[in-house]
């Protein structure tokens, strides 16, 4: 807890209004290395990704394309694409070292 303590005292003292700290299984940001390869390996039996229409964030619509339901996203102030997540089916925390 001191150490989320100071991370978020730190992260206010560098301009950012505030921070949520949360450990879920719920969803996966577009920014995990590993989404493609999760992508790729699901299968009718084991998905790692809840089925969905699509859409949201563009860096989604774009790479993802189809079959993945939106989460939330973030706009970031640099410029770069947002972060942007996707639902997992919970199957990823068991792929995850503890």
């Amino acid at each position: 807890m001191e150490k989320q303590a100071n991370f978020s005292l730190e992260a206010k003292s560098l301009g950012v209004k505030s921070t949520c700290i949360y450990y879920t299984t719920r969803e996966l940001s577009n920014r995990c290395y590993e989404m493609p390869t999760l992508r790729v390996l699901s299968s009718a039996s084991d998905h790692f990704f809840d089925s969905g229409s699509g859409g949201g964030a563009s860096w989604l619509q774009e790479h993802l394309q189809t079959d993945y339901h939106v989460r939330w996203s973030t706009h970031l102030s640099d410029g770069e694409s947002p972060d942007a997540a996707i639902a997992d089916t919970s199957l990823v925390s068991c792929l995850r070292p503890c």
